[in-house]
């Protein structure tokens, strides 16, 4: 009996050690099939097994997903050459440097050595051809203010043109004006004879048809675009004219209409500026169409007249805010700050009653106007010494009239040219005393200004008799306000003029160049001239002239410096408003 138990236990012995390994055993010791290891499965993050997509640079091709963790994963891309295209296993990104079919081969393997089954996609890079889509700044361009001129936009200031196959972009690219056509309000088109030269319309639009070529084959149109212009007379739109935020206590009343008096100024509208106390102002902001279409005028000058139909003395801000050149503004900001607003000109300008004014801002000494702001008061106290304001505010009605805001261009019989100023010997008198290492020399290329000092140095323009008698005619009480003096700063030497200001104070005066006009601020101030840069300056005495005292006499016109400098002044002229 013993002897049968011991038998009985060596076998069920037996049976659990066979039954210990792989497979499972049964209640009756039989064994249970062993479950193989989990083979992976491959999904990509998009479906479908291939696409067609324009050629690119680079690309990204599909993500892949396994469905067992701690895979091994790897993915290859063959090019349309055969060749193996390399493509990084974290983003799926690769270079497309050919047309043609690109094929990406996923392949995964589990952490038990079980491999998936590969996965591949494909993906055709096709030639897109030319591609022509609108510039970002398309929009500033649709629109225009009636009666003023203006040139028909370039195909590259609305048009983006793009080649990605051939790296081409849009200045490998030329475009015409094929069409032109002008529909006022209520009439018939009629064809534009001449697209390339300046045209001013009433209220209606302008259709515009371009082609446009590569330069490699220019007889060769890859496309033709329409664009049209609305135009409109934004300036009796009183919606154009909106209030100063930063005067929200002095609120402002817009409206239009005509008067007698100024139908036979040749003026058959205005704009009222009223404001219920002492002061009040307008805004334009860059959105306004005619802040838009003078920013694309290049070469003119805006200018406004107005009129002060009160018995009292009105008194006249401009601030005119850019995106300019310069590296601070005139009117605050450290060297070298980066401003979003740089102040161009601030002009103090007392207007008596009963009487015109002119305001002029010229376009090219500045970036894109974003901001222009004119605000007025009414019987002020003024020192025009110390330039003070008592300002009585009270409920009463102030009237500003606006009669025209309009472009002028300069060139042609408006621009007069000042003849060789400088051919016959010139000395000028320095305002400061003496400077060392100040020089300036005239010539029949123009008056050559040298300094290698560091001490402040300025030059009266007008304390050279021959200089005086060539711009008589500006500087003349009598005719003055009606014209501008223009000249053309370069930088003659071989290097870039930087000024050495490191503080406010300086700022304010340390500039490579600086140019202005008596007391008021019609500075030119600069910081920097690149080698062989040009800027142009404008002397303006439209606003000056206002002035009823003996401030308003233009005692001179200076040239000065601070930091060293090597410029010549030339291409001297009068731009007749």
């Amino acid at each position: 009996m013993r002897k049968k138990l011991l038998l009985l236990l060596f076998a069920s012995v037996m049976a659990i050690a066979l039954c210990v390994g792989a497979a499972a055993c049964n209640d009756d010791g039989t064994k249970t099939p062993e479950t193989p290891p989990e083979k992976p499965v491959i999904t990509l993050s998009v479906e479908g097994s291939g696409e067609v997509r324009d050629f690119v640079g680079e690309d990204r091709a599909p993500s892949m997903r396994v469905s067992v963790s701690r895979c091994t994963q790897t993915v290859r891309c063959v090019g349309p050459d055969g060749e193996d295209v390399e493509i990084s296993t974290s983003n799926y990104r690769f270079e497309v440097t050919k047309i043609g079919t690109y094929t990406i081969y996923y392949d995964a393997t589990s952490p038990d050595g079980v491999k998936a089954d590969t996965v591949t996609y494909k993906i055709f890079y096709k030639d897109p051809g030319v591609v022509v889509s609108p510039a970002a700044d398309v929009a500033d361009y649709a629109t225009q203010q009636a009666g003023w001129e203006f040139a028909f936009p370039d195909f590259s200031e609305i048009l983006e043109v793009s080649h990605a196959y051939a790296g081409t972009t849009t200045e490998d690219y030329l475009g015409r004006i094929v069409s032109a056509t002008y529909t006022p309000d209520g009439g018939a088109a009629t064809e534009i004879s001449d697209p390339e030269a300046r045209h001013a319309f009433a209220k209606g639009k302008v259709e515009l048809e371009y082609e446009i070529a590569a330069k490699s084959a220019p007889a060769q149109t890859i496309s033709t675009q329409s664009f049209e212009i609305e135009i409109d007379d934004y300036f009796s739109d009183t919606a154009a004219f909106t209030d100063n935020d930063d005067l929200e206590g002095y609120p402002v009343l817009f409206s239009t209409g005509s008067e007698e008096e100024f139908l036979a100024d040749g003026t058959d509208y205005y704009v009222i500026m009223q404001t219920q106390s002492a002061y009040g102002g307008l805004r334009w902001e860059e959105s306004n169409p005619m802040l838009q279409s003078f920013n694309h005028s290049e070469n003119s000058y805006l200018v406004i007249d107005g009129y002060n139909p009160k018995d009292g003395e009105a008194v006249l801000y401009l601030n005119v805010y850019d995106y300019g050149i310069y590296d601070g503004s005139f009117n605050g900001g450290e060297p070298g700050s980066e401003w979003i607003d740089k102040c161009y000109q601030r002009g103090f300008n007392p207007i008596p009653g009963k009487s015109y004014f002119r305001i002029t801002v010229p376009r090219d000494e500045l970036g894109d106007l974003r901001m222009l702001d004119l605000t007025f008061g009414m019987d002020w106290t003024n020192d025009y010494d110390e330039l003070t304001v008592d300002k009585t505010d009270g409920v009463r009605s102030d009237t500003v009239y606006l009669r025209k805001i309009s472009v002028v261009y300069e060139g042609g019989a408006e621009t007069v040219a000042v003849e060789e100023p400088f051919t016959a010997a010139s000395t000028f008198d320095s305002m400061l005393g003496q400077a060392d290492g100040a020089t300036l020399v005239g010539s029949s290329e123009g008056l050559r200004f040298t300094y290698t000092g560091g001490a402040e140095v300025r030059f009266d323009l007008l304390s050279d008799a021959h200089f005086a008698q060539q711009i008589a005619s500006f500087v003349d009480p009598a005719t003055r306000g009606k014209s501008i003096l223009v000249f053309d700063i370069t930088n003659v030497s071989d290097v870039d003029q930087v000024s050495s200001a490191t503080e406010y104070s300086d700022a304010y005066y340390n500039r490579v160049m600086y140019v202005g006009m008596n007391t008021v601020n019609t500075y030119v101030n600069r910081s920097t001239l690149a080698a062989g840069e040009t800027v142009t300056v404008h002397v303006d005495t439209t606003m000056i002239s206002q002035r009823q005292d003996t401030v308003a006499d233009i005692n001179s016109i200076f040239i000065g410096a601070k930091s060293a400098c090597d410029v010549l002044l030339h291409n001297f002229r009068i731009v007749e408003l």
